[in-house]
This record gives structure tokens, sequence and C-alpha cells, in this order.
């Protein structure tokens, strides 16, 4: 191997090199244009490390996943990475006597990429969260997730100009939030979204592109002040939060790149307020579960055109359905259950809306007629209207559905015999329709249903013997 004196990316992962032989360096002292090494999955001692920072000066990524490094590891006599842009040490375990993060931002002073998530510290090694960090202006990259980290996060963080994406999830951080990188990931921590008196900001010296602080915050946290200042936003999870306040149309307002927006079971109240002027980006948002009241205002399908996802459910939403949903070309998911919805599901939404896989308007007070033979939601393959007034029969407009796999309809006022047509859609797994007023027989025709997993006709006028 001494002979290939231009390699440059050498693999050695999945190997047992805890014992190191003299002649085995001496041979590695010949790679000296080395820049990639793996050594993902293996068991090695730590004067491998120490023998590799001195034979590959030029190296600079080391992959370190999973790896069992003996041998321990101090603050003095660690090897020296002088040119080390990439380490990965996700799930590594390595035993230390001092912070390791102080080890490498002392020994590693051009990291632009580093990744210790479900690392083991060991023992002896403090997990407060450190200044250790702070040397590292290079960073771009940094994950520690799923470490038990205590303490709050360096404010060095807001001198890092390089840095775009933090993952510091599932640790116990506590403290508050005064700058951040571009993308930051907080869930399952006690961070405040609130900027402190002591460190507040007028103009933040960041702009996020993604940000999830999502579970674990007490009642009564609001917006934080630094989200007024954003306008790079594309990515936006704040659920879960026992949230004061009403929906932040502003966000929309002032992020027009802004995808997706959570903004789930947050004690979010008042009216559904959007925006002034149309939104062409939003992709994903949903807000259930909050305490939203009065009406969906009749322009949401002009004003937010390029929904694909739309969850409103369980609030307290009332009046009809706006039929500008009808404008919606992009949309597939639409969940709008468990609200005071009244009226007719709008025509135009049955037209328009070409793109629906799934529609969920159950447990509301909706009426009438449920399709019109003007359908165009011909790609449905969930729908649930179950616990509504919807009467007269199950609409044959419905046979177009030949990718539907769930038939939810339980609970409504409907009448007539149960339509031979529904064998020919060979899909579907669920047929849910009791507690109406149907009659006549089983088809014959559920016999082809071969993906049938669940026929409810309970609590209806179903005569006859069952097909043999």
């Amino acid at each position: 191997m001494g002979s290939f004196s231009s390699l440059n990316t050498l693999c050695l992962m999945d190997n047992n090199l805890t014992e190191i032989v003299t002649t085995t360096t001496q041979e590695l002292h010949n790679f000296t244009n080395l820049e990639y090494l793996t050594l993902d999955f293996s068991s090695l001692h730590i004067s491998l490390l120490q023998s590799i920072a001195s034979i590959f000066p030029s190296l600079k990524s080391l992959s370190m996943i999973d790896c069992k490094v003996n041998g321990v590891v101090r603050s003095q006599g660690f090897p020296h990475f002088k040119s080390l842009e990439y380490l990965d040490m996700n799930t590594a375990c390595i035993a230390l006597n001092a912070s390791f993060l102080q080890i490498i931002g002392a020994s590693m002073p051009f990291l632009k990429y580093l990744s210790l998530s479900y690392f083991t510290f060991g023992t002896n090694s403090s997990r407060i969260l450190d200044q250790g960090l702070c040397p590292l202006v290079h960073l771009q990259e940094l994950h520690m997730a799923n470490n038990d980290l205590r303490g709050s996060l360096p404010w060095c963080l807001a001198n890092m100009t390089s840095l775009r994406t933090l993952d510091v999830s599932s640790n116990q951080l506590t403290g508050s939030i005064s700058s951040s990188p571009l993308i930051l990931d907080a869930y399952n921590n006690e961070i405040n979204a609130e900027i402190t008196e002591s460190h507040s900001l007028t103009a933040p010296n960041f702009q996020l592109k993604s940000l999830s602080l999502s579970s674990g915050y007490e009642d009564g946290v609001t917006f934080p002040k630094f989200l007024h200042h954003q306008n790079k936003l594309e990515d936006v999870d704040l659920s879960h939060i026992k949230m004061n306040g009403e929906f932040p149309n502003w966000l929309l307002e002032n992020n027009t790149k802004l995808e997706s927006l959570s903004l789930v079971n947050d004690s979010l109240a008042g009216p559904f307020r959007l925006p002034i002027h149309s939104h062409k980006s939003l992709r994903l948002l949903d807000v259930s579960n909050n305490n939203f009241q009065g009406r969906i205002p009749a322009e949401i399908g002009d004003i937010l055109p390029s929904l694909s996802s739309f969850n409103i459910s369980m609030n307290a939403l009332d009046g009809s359905i706006p039929s500008s949903f009808g404008n919606m070309n992009f949309l597939q998911i639409l969940d709008l259950s468990n609200n005071h919805l009244t009226g007719e599901i709008p025509e135009h939404l049955a037209i328009g809306c070409v793109n629906l896989e799934i529609l969920v308007l159950s447990n509301n007070n909706l009426e009438g007629h449920m399709f019109s033979k003007n359908f165009n939601l011909t790609k449905l393959s969930w729908l649930l209207l179950e616990d509504n007034h919807f009467v007269e029969e199950i609409p044959q407009s419905l046979s177009k559905c030949l990718s539907l796999e769930g038939l939810h309809l339980n609970n409504n006022n409907l009448s007539g015999k149960i339509p031979q047509w529904l064998g020919n859609l060979t899909g579907l797994q669920y047929i849910i329709i009791p507690e109406n007023h149907l009659e006549g027989p089983i088809p014959v025709a559920f016999c082809q249903l071969d993906s049938l997993q669940i026929l409810g006709i309970s609590d209806n006028n179903i005569s006859g013997s069952l097909p043999s």
C-alpha cells in the first residue's frame, strides 16, 4: 500500500484497529496527499488518532461514526488536526477526562462541519455546553442532538457568521435565545422563545431560514421578538407551545419565501386572519388543534393559491366552506374536521381541486347533497365525511375515484341502496357507512374488493343475505 503515493481517499471502516503495528504507520507516511479518511464502525486506540494527525497534515475529512476509541483522551497532547474541515463522530464512544468541546476548539481550528450527535462523552466529562466551541469561527454546521447536554447556548454563536445549521435537539438546554444561526433545531429542550431584556435586540444580526422551537414550553409564551425581524424564513415549526395571541399573519407578510408553517396545538385564539396580499410560496399550513373562531376567510384560495396541504381541524370555526378553495390547483390534503362548519360542499371545490387526495370534513354540521355531477376529485384516496348531516344517496360521482382507499360516511342521513359501482373501486380498504338510512342488500360486486379490510354497515336498513 505504501506505493500509492497519490492516494486521496482511504476507507478503513468496520475494522479492529486497536493494535497499531509500527510498520503499518511507517507505510502510511507515504500517503502524503490523503484528504479523506473513513474509520466508521471500527475499534481503535487514541494513539491511532495521534498518528493520523502527524502523518496526514493535509487531512480535510475524518469520519468516525459509531467508533469505539480506547485510551483516555486528555486535553494535553491531543492530536492537532491543522487542516481538518469535516469531523463526524455520531454515536462514537470515547473516554474523556476533560471537555471534548474545548479539545476540539483548540486542536481543529478550521472545522466547517462537526457532528457529535448521540455521542458518548464518558463518565468523567462535563455535559455542560461550554465555550469550547467559540474558537471554531469557520463552523458552518454543528450537530449535537441527543447528548443530555445542559446549560445554555454559548453567546459566541452570534459571532459565527458562517454557521448555517445548528442541531441541539433532545438535550437538557435551558436559557433564552438572543441570536441564532440560519437553521435552528431546538426541539425537546427548555429554551425560551423570548429574548431577555439584558440582551434584547432591536434588529437581530441573523436571518433564519428554518426555525423549530416545538415542544417543551410552559404556558404564556409569546411569539419570539426576533421573529418579527425575519424576512428569509422558509420553514417554521412552533407547534405544541401554549402560546398567547392570534394567527401571525404578519409572519406570512414579512416572509414571502415561507413554504411551511406549523402552529399545531398552540392555544392560539381569535379570528383566522390571512395576509392582505397573495402569498404564492406557502405549500404547507397546519394550524390544527387551536381555538380559532369565526369564519374561514372567503378569499383563502386567492391569498394562498399554492397550498398543497392545509389543516385547520380541531378549532371552533363556523360558517360555510369558502368556494375559493377551488382555486387551489395544487391542493392534495384538506382537513377542516372537528369544527362547526355549516352549509354544503362548494361545487367549485369539487371541480377545481383536481389534485386533491385526502379530504377530511368530519364532525361538522355540513348538510345537503354530498357532491353534484360536476366533480373532478378523481385522485381522491381518502374521503372522510362522517358525523355530518348529508342526505340522499351516495353520489354516483364518486365512481370516478378509482384510487379511493377509505370511504368514511358514517353517522349522516344518507338513504337509498348501497351502490353496486363501489365494487369497481378495487383499491377500497375501508367502507365505513354505519348509522345512516341505507337499505337493500349488500352488493355482490363487493366480492371483488380483494383489498377490503373493514366493511361497516351497522345501524342501517340492510336486508337480504350475505353474498356467498
